[in-house]
C-alpha cells in the first residue's frame, strides 16, 4: 500500500470524511451515480446523494440535469496525475500561512515518486514526502511545515526525485501571520465598490495602512461527490473588473476601480473585518513595531442555500443529518446539488489552517421556513427549524460549524455568523425573527453549549440607510453624498451605487467592525502577546 503523507490519525479522519452516507443502499445509489457523472453530457445526471437518510431509512429523491456552469466548473479540475510535481492551486506566491501551528502544504506528483519541499529566507526548513493516495486523491503529496511567528519573508521550493518532469517550483514572497476564510452568499460576496465608506479606505490603502493585508479569492466551483478533492485547480488569472477577480494571492491597491484596485474588488465584509483588525493592533504597537500579516481568504457564491455547503456525509447522516422544517429530507435546489459548494470551495482548503471562520448566508433559505403564527403575523420561533428535532436552520447552521471544523482539523476553530440584516428578507419578512433565532441553534444567543467559540454580528440594525426607490441623502446633514436611484450608474466619486438594491445594503463596514469586535472579545486576539 503507498505510504500516505499525511500522520496515521489525520489519514484515519480524512479517509473517513470522503466516504459519504454510511448506509449500502445509499452509497450504492452513489456509486451509480459516479459512473453517470462519466457519460456523455446529453446522459449526464446528478444524484449526488439520491438516497437520503431520514430516520435511518433511505427515501428516493428526484434526480436533476447538470447544469452548463456544473459542467464548466468541472472541467476546469487539474487532473489528478498531473505530470510532474504540483502544488495544489490553494498555494501561490504572496500567500500568508497561519502562524504558530504547523502549516500543511500538499498538493500531486508522479506515482511512487519522493518530494522535497523546501523552505528558504528567514529561516530554513526542508522536509520530504512519498507520493500516495489520500482522502480519495491518488499521487498526492503533503508536508507540515514547523511552526513560525509572525511576519517573515520566505521561498517555497518544491523538487521530485522519481517524476518524469523533474523541474522545480518555486512560490515567492510567503510570509507568516493570521489568516481569515470568509464565506457564504452575496451578502459575504459585496465588494468593496458598493460599500458606503470605500473612498475613505482607498485613501488608507493608498497611505499604505493596510501593506500588511493580502487577499484571495476562490474562484465559484460546484463539484459533486464523485467528483470531489482535496487538491485545487489553479487559479484563474486576475480581473480587475466585474467582482470576480480571482488570480490567487493579491496585495491591497487602493487606486483607480477597474484599473488598479484589489480592494474594490473583495468582499467588503472580510476587508472591515481586517480593517478592524490591523487598526486595533496598531493603536497598541509602540513606534516601528511591524504590524502581523493578514490573510483573507474568500470563498462566497450569490443566492445560495446552506445545504450546499455542508459536507453530504454530514448533511445526510442516518443518526446526526438534518431534516427540513416539516421533518422531511433536506431541502434540494434544482440548480446546485448539496454538498457541491463544500466540495468545490471549501474542501480543497481542508488541510489548512485558519484563526476563525467569518459566515453571512441565510436570505436564500428563509423561504424555506413554515408560516404557523395563528394570526398571520410574525412566525413562531420555531418557524426556521429545531435543533432539538435536528430541522430547518436550527440543524444547519450547527451542523455546518461543526463539519467545517472537522474538515479543518480544528474543534475550537472560531467561527463568526452574520445575524441577516434588516431589507434583506427575500420577501418573507414575517420570518426575520425566527430566522436570526436559528441562526443561534435555537440558543437565543452566542456562544452556547451547541456552538462553542462562536460569535455573532448583529446585522437587525444595518440595513441600507436608504431604499432602492427613494432619495438617499437629505442634505447637507447625511453622512454620505446623494445619488440617485440608477443602479447603472458609473462608479464616479463620491456616488456608491446599488448592486440590485437595497438587499444588499451598502453598511458593510459596521458588519466588518462588528464582527472584529465580537473576535477579539471571545479570543483577545490582536492584543499585544495574543
Amino acid at each position: 500500500a503507498p505510504h500516505c503523507p499525511r500522520p496515521p490519525t489525520r489519514a484515519d479522519r480524512v479517509s473517513q470524511r470522503a466516504v459519504g452516507p454510511n448506509d449500502e443502499s445509499t452509497q450504492r445509489v452513489i456509486n451509480e451515480s459516479s459512473q453517470m457523472m462519466t457519460s456523455s453530457r446529453a446522459a449526464a445526471c446528478l444524484l449526488l446523494a439520491a438516497a437520503v437518510m431520514v430516520a435511518g431509512k433511505s427515501t428516493p429523491r428526484e434526480a436533476f440535469a447538470l447544469s452548463d456552469d456544473y459542467l464548466a466548473a468541472r472541467e476546469k479540475r487539474t487532473p489528478r496525475t498531473a505530470p510532474g510535481a504540483t502544488f495544489s492551486g490553494v498555494f501561490g506566491s504572496g500567500m500568508v500561512l497561519q502562524q504558530k501551528t504547523s502549516a500543511a502544504i500538499f498538493g500531486t506528483a508522479d506515482a511512487g515518486a519522493t518530494v522535497t519541499l523546501t523552505l528558504s529566507g528567514d529561516a530554513t526548513e526542508s522536509k520530504t514526502s512519498q507520493v500516495g493516495a489520500l482522502g480519495g486523491d491518488d499521487n498526492v503529496w503533503r508536508v507540515d511545515l514547523s511552526p513560525r511567528q509572525a511576519g517573515g519573508n520566505y521561498t517555497l521550493t518544491l523538487s521530485c526525485d522519481g517524476c518524469a518532469n523533474s523541474t522545480t517550483t518555486t512560490l515567492e514572497d510567503v510570509t507568516f501571520g493570521d489568516v481569515y476564510l470568509c464565506a457564504g452568499q452575496s451578502n459575504a460576496w459585496l465588494v468593496m465598490m458598493f460599500a458606503l465608506g470605500r473612498n475613505e479606505s482607498y485613501a488608507k490603502v493608498r497611505n499604505g495602512d493596510y501593506a500588511n493585508v493580502r487577499m484571495r479569492t476562490q474562484a465559484e466551483l460546484n463539484i459533486s461527490d464523485a467528483d470531489a478533492s482535496y487538491i485545487a485547480p489553479p487559479p484563474p488569472d486576475y480581473n480587475p473588473v466585474g467582482g470576480f477577480p480571482d488570480g490567487g494571492w493579491v496585495t491591497a491597491s487602493g487606486d483607480v476601480e477597474d484599473v488598479n484596485n484589489t480592494v474594490s474588488q473583495f468582499s467588503a465584509m472580510c476587508w472591515y473585518f481586517a480593517e478592524s483588525m490591523v487598526d486595533h493592533e496598531r493603536s497598541l504597537l509602540k513606534s516601528g513595531d511591524a504590524l502581523t500579516p493578514v490573510g483573507l481568504v474568500h470563498a462566497s457564491w450569490g443566492g445560495t442555500i446552506a445545504e450546499m455547503w455542508i459536507p453530504n456525509a454530514t448533511l445526510y447522516d442516518a443518526d446526526k443529518g438534518c431534516k427540513n422544517v416539516t421533518g422531511g429530507p433536506p431541502f434540494q435546489r434544482d440548480d446546485y446539488a448539496n454538498g457541491a459548494l463544500f466540495n468545490g470551495m471549501v474542501r480543497p482548503w481542508a488541510n489548512s489552517s485558519f484563526a476563525a471562520v467569518l459566515w453571512y448566508q441565510g436570505e436564500n433559505n428563509l423561504n424555506q421556513c413554515v408560516d404557523d403564527a395563528p394570526d398571520g403575523g410574525e412566525n413562531t420561533v420555531s418557524a426556521c427549524g429545531v435543533f432539538e428535532d435536528q430541522t430547518g436552520y436550527a440543524c444547519l447552521i450547527e451542523r455546518l460549524v461543526k463539519s467545517w471544523r472537522y474538515y479543518l482539523d480544528d474543534d475550537d476553530l472560531p467561527f463568526g455568523i452574520v445575524q441577516l440584516a434588516s431589507g434583506t428578507n427575500e420577501g418573507y419578512p414575517q420570518s426575520m425573527a425566527a430566522f436570526r433565532h436559528a441562526q443561534t441553534a435555537g440558543c437565543g444567543r452566542l456562544p452556547c453549549d451547541r456552538l462553542p467559540n462562536v460569535f455573532a454580528a448583529q446585522g437587525h440594525d444595518v440595513g441600507d440607510p436608504w431604499s432602492d426607490d427613494s432619495a438617499r441623502c437629505a442634505e447637507p446633514y447625511a453622512p454620505y453624498a446623494c445619488q440617485n436611484g440608477d443602479d447603472n450608474l458609473p462608479n464616479e466619486t463620491p456616488y456608491t451605487k446599488f448592486f440590485m438594491g437595497n438587499i444588499h445594503p451598502r453598511t458593510k463596514n459596521w458588519v466588518g467592525r462588528r464582527l472584529a469586535t465580537a473576535y477579539r472579545a471571545l479570543t483577545g486576539a490582536g492584543e499585544l502577546g495574543a
